[in-house]
């Protein structure tokens, strides 16, 4: 695991990739990267301004690229510390990695060694970069993309994320003029990923700015013990909380009175307490995360060079952070959507769901045929929802049960 490091291209990289996440509903997986990492040559850097459409998915943000000519599809990942390719789109790209191993650490801790491939050119809109590296590492079955666009890409140009309107718009940095009415917040890269001062229920530190994230706010195991906040808080729910790159996930999910992010205040944020003391999210030293259910309230502009973010509330600025409703954790592997965690007197304890379950239709549709961020919909709509699944234990025969939804924080 990397310490705190400046803002440069020479020297140690962390790679975070935290893609989608697993919160008790359907499993929105961290994919979180540690890597080190040195590179020697810098990224072209955008000379015209270029808005382009986005999608968006859950909350995260998928943009079509064109990598060396070729039509590509990514998520734009402010926590990603580098650009990320999958090994089939490195193969469809061709696109062949070097020999170079460089040690990897996830979430949960390490997991191996990847290898990295130069791009030569990457296009979006009218946006042209040369000489991005991408390192070749196999992202969550749950998310159909190429890849990640991280720091390298970003720091290359301003960026500015509009998820109301759904564009994204890039920008040179000579000249640039922040919106009116947008707030200044000052930033900094911390093993080269973005890291913002917040209040977490009073109590300071520095947050990860992570648009890759699908949850709102995560606390750090250690920032939790400083500030003797474990157990202040009920109810909470102890659970399986997702999958990183080095196994799962595990935290407490509460309610946190307060959350500040500059000027703008979030009152009863479901926020996660993680229990992990080992890889990223061992952390010591910084706060925790903050992911996109936070920045889906905002139009964004990130200006690494200027070491400033500009947030500007929009028509989603008011919106409920919506409670797990299910207490089922399900995580995509194999092709099989697999029960990873049920909570105790849950709607899905009642219904019967055991560990291990796989689950292969919601309201007589196959799940094969539902887009993760839609499976997560699912099991998140409104209290009193009857939700159908079609459960499979092992050997036994396919069963029906009937999950209630409700509110259980």
């Amino acid at each position: 695991m990397i310490g705190r490091e400046s803002n440069t291209l020479m020297g140690s990289l962390r790679v975070r990739v935290k893609c989608c996440r697993m919160v008790v509903t359907a499993m929105r997986t961290w994919l979180i990267i540690a890597l080190l990492v040195t590179i020697v040559a810098t990224a072209g850097r955008a000379a015209t301004s270029t808005t382009v459409s986005i999608r968006l998915e859950g909350v995260h943000i998928y943009v079509d690229v064109s990598i060396n000519g070729k039509p590509a599809s990514f998520i734009l990942d402010t926590g990603a510390s580098a650009n990320v390719l999958t090994p089939e789109a490195s193969r469809r790209l061709n696109l062949t990695p070097g020999t170079d191993q460089t040690p990897l650490t996830g979430a949960a801790g390490k997991a191996g060694s990847v290898s990295s491939v130069k791009i030569a050119s990457l296009d979006i809109g009218s946006s042209h970069l040369d000489n991005q590296i991408a390192y070749v590492i196999p992202l969550p079955e749950a998310l159909p993309c190429d890849g990640l666009l991280g720091t390298q890409f970003i720091q290359s140009q301003v960026v500015t994320i509009d998820y109301e309107h759904l564009t994204l718009t890039l920008a040179p940095h000579h000249g640039f003029r922040p919106a009116g009415g947008a707030a200044a917040i000052p930033i900094r890269l911390i093993g080269n990923t973005p890291f913002l001062e917040a209040l977490a229920d009073g109590h300071p530190g520095w947050f990860r700015m992570d648009t890759g994230a699908g949850n709102g706010a995560t606390l750090f195991a250690k920032f939790v013990e400083r500030n003797q906040m474990a157990g202040k808080y009920t109810p909470s729910i102890r659970m399986v909380t997702g999958r990183g790159v080095g196994g799962l996930l595990y935290g407490d999910l509460v309610r946190l009175p307060s959350l500040q992010v500059g000027p703008f205040r979030f009152t009863n944020a479901v926020t996660e307490f993680s229990r992990q003391t080992e890889g990223t999210f061992g952390d010591p030293n910084n706060a925790g995360n903050l992911g996109g259910e936070i920045w889906q309230r905002f139009t964004v502009t990130l200006d690494y060079g200027a070491k400033r973010a500009y947030l500007k509330p929009n028509g989603q600025f008011d919106l409920p952070f919506i409670t797990p409703r299910s207490g089922l954790a399900l995580d995509t592997e194999k092709g099989l959507n697999v029960v990873r965690d049920v909570m105790p007197n849950s709607p899905a304890s009642e219904a019967g769901i055991q560990l291990g379950d796989v689950v292969t239709a919601i309201d007589g549709k196959p799940i094969e045929q539902i887009k993760h961020a839609d499976i997560t919909s699912a099991l998140r709509r409104e209290p009193g929802t009857k939700v159908a699944l079609r459960v499979r234990s092992g050997e036994m025969p396919e069963r029906e049960v009937t999950l209630i939804l409700r509110d259980l924080l």
